[in-house]
């Protein structure tokens, strides 16, 4: 064996070390509940419980540990805004529409609940439509008493192939869009979220992205022990109210200082026009 065919066997074999090296590393990392290397029945245990609470609220999602305790709860409507390209076959030229894609009441929900994150997976339209919401305790709060939660993270994806929800679309393609460090729907463990108002969410770019709209949101992430909600629930009204005076507020200030600047214009007005009068009359009787 001659000198470069030594050398060349040597690169193999360390770069084959290095490649056993970094599998056995990788091996030990926790793979993402979401997977595609596994089912999502495989992974999750959950549990849909239609049961009836109020008017707003129809049903619940019951998202429970692989003993069978329930460890997630989650009651919501949401609408989801697409836009997508239409090719136009007369003029062979593609301009861009919106469907309005309602949550429907039989979705079906899996999820996974961890000790400081969890994720709910809603899945409706025979796999079009898939909706994750990520729930995190706040990382500041972790060794605190009163620990809060949020939705951290939500990803929209759907499918374009089918035409019956999206007619006429130009491509046939699944698009996927994701929006990561958001704060919302914040409250304490062990406590119900409850909001009736519509909490809308950007995701993706603007031109081309979704538009997720909840209302009437019910939900417990973590500090859940049993399939009805918490007894202690944060409500958003309180906080809405406040946003809502400070939103009439301000245009009221405004309003007030534009008014008070054309009064003074006008006073100005009065006493410059009174004063040219006085002059014309004393230059008038001086003659």
């Amino acid at each position: 064996m001659n000198h470069k065919n030594l050398v060349v066997l040597v690169l193999s074999v360390f770069f084959m070390a290095l490649a056993d090296a970094a599998h056995s590393n990788t091996t030990n990392v926790e793979e993402s509940p979401f997977s595609v290397n596994s089912t999502v029945e495989d992974i999750f245990n959950v549990s849909i419980a239609h049961t009836e609470i109020d008017a707003n609220y129809s049903h619940i999602l019951v998202v429970s540990s692989k003993s069978g305790q329930p460890c997630l709860l989650a009651a919501l409507n949401a609408t989801i805004q697409i836009s997508y390209e239409v090719l136009e076959v007369i003029v062979h030229e593609s301009y861009e529409t919106t469907e309005d894609i309602q949550l429907p009441e039989d979705v079906s929900a899996h999820g996974v609940c961890g000790g400081n994150q969890s994720h709910l997976l809603l899945e409706w339209g025979n796999g079009t439509f898939h909706l994750n919401l990520t729930f995190s305790i706040k990382e500041s709060d972790l060794v605190s008493e009163n620990r809060t939660w949020s939705m951290t993270a939500i990803s929209v994806s759907y499918d374009l192939d089918n035409l019956k929800v999206f007619p006429a679309a130009s491509e046939a393609s699944v698009m996927s869009y994701e929006k990561s460090g958001l704060t919302l729907f914040t409250t304490e463990l062990g406590r119900t979220y409850a909001c009736d108002r519509d909490v809308t969410v950007q995701v993706g770019p603007e031109d081309k992205g979704v538009t997720v709209n909840f209302h009437n949101v019910k939900l417990a992430a973590f500090g859940v022990t049993s399939s009805e909600f918490p007894s202690v629930t944060d409500d958003c009204a309180a906080e809405g109210d406040s946003n809502d005076s400070e939103d009439v507020l301000v245009p009221l200030i405004v309003a007030c200082c534009l008014s008070a600047i054309v009064i003074i214009i006008v006073i100005g007005y009065v006493i410059n026009r009174t004063i040219q009068r006085r002059r014309e009359q004393s230059d008038y009787r001086a003659m």
